[in-house]
């Protein structure tokens, strides 16, 4: 049964978007910010629509493979590509369903982690934390895209939620049902298991025995616990592999994902890339005004850390240095 602050957050979230003008969106075509790639995850979908719906052939339209003879090539999991066209073969196809369904999708995994974390926070700064993070700029902007990467993080949101529930109550399904979110989070883009390995690396500390809170386990079986959330990185490790192997038998990637050590790049390339994430990436993140704000709750964090359980501090420096990594 819904929560009166779950209503809330609901409320506000619709009002947000509101101002926003995303009611005005739905029969809008990509927009030009990354319009590539919004035009990828359409281009498969339209594929799987028209060429029979074969799961195991992922196509974009531009012909980059076999010899410019087809667009046959694979990157994150296109499970939702296959959805989004199962769906429009029931109600036609229609890029709004696509937008309604990947924005509408996220917004039920914030109301789920706003449900979750009210048990840890409260219901107001479950509200205010919930709708703050759904207003910075490329959140706001792409919640209602084309792009994997909101459902990966709706499944991740879904995922950090099972896992406040099974340090709360320490039921073995609130466990299965992270790895199990987690597992599909990675599938739809691979950064979206930061916040796994964030879980990970704390049940390692509290292994090693690290009291993460007060008088209580966050991890009610240690091997057990680090052995289900090893066995659901598989699917990731077997996709990714496939993806590997038909993107060399077509010789066509449509994507850029990669390793680019920036310790291998010269000097003015670091540069350049330092100067793009200040300048370019950084506003898009969050608007200059939430950086302070982030900047003012990380020193207090600090100031304030010996009366706040270890958990909730650990786990933003370990998933900052992920982010660095």
């Amino acid at each position: 049964m819904l929560n009166r602050s779950t209503i809330i957050t609901f409320i506000l979230l619709l009002a947000t978007m509101a101002f926003f003008g995303i009611f005005d969106l739905w029969n809008e075509r990509p927009h030009p910010l990354h319009v590539w790639r919004n035009a990828d995850c359409l281009s498969i979908t339209q594929n799987y629509y028209d060429e029979g719906m074969n799961f195991g052939e992922p196509a974009i339209h531009n012909y980059i493979s076999d010899d410019d003879t087809s667009g046959k090539t694979a990157g994150e999991f296109p499970g939702w590509y296959y959805l989004i066209a199962l769906l429009w073969k029931i109600f036609g196809v229609n890029e709004g369903l696509y937008r309604f369904a990947v924005g509408g999708f996220f917004v039920i995994s914030l109301l789920v982690l706003q449900s979750a974390a009210r048990r840890l926070i409260g219901d107001f700064w479950s509200v205010l934390l919930t709708v703050w993070l759904f207003v910075q700029p490329a959140l706001v902007y792409y919640a209602f895209a084309f792009l994997s990467n909101v459902p990966a993080l709706s499944f991740a949101l879904l995922g950090l939620a099972s896992f406040i529930r099974y340090a709360i109550h320490g039921s073995k399904k609130h466990l299965y049902w992270m790895s199990f979110f987690y597992a599909l989070a990675g599938l739809f883009k691979v950064t979206a298991l930061l916040t796994y390995c964030t879980i990970g690396a704390l049940l390692l500390l509290e292994w090693v025995g690290v009291g993460l809170w007060p008088d209580r386990k966050l991890f009610r079986n240690h091997k057990r616990d680090l052995l289900v959330m090893a066995v659901a990185l598989l699917p990731n490790f077997i996709w990714y592999t496939w993806a590997a192997w038909y993107n060399g038998i077509h010789g066509g990637k449509y994507t850029f994902n990669g390793l680019w050590p920036l310790w291998e790049a010269d000097a003015s390339y670091r540069a350049e890339v330092w100067q793009g994430i200040i300048e370019f990436v950084g506003p898009q993140i969050m608007s200059p005004v939430n950086w302070i704000i982030a900047l003012v709750t990380t020193f207090l964090g600090i100031f304030f850390a010996k009366r706040i359980p270890k958990a909730l501090w650990l786990a933003p420096i370990i998933l900052f240095l992920g982010c660095l990594i």
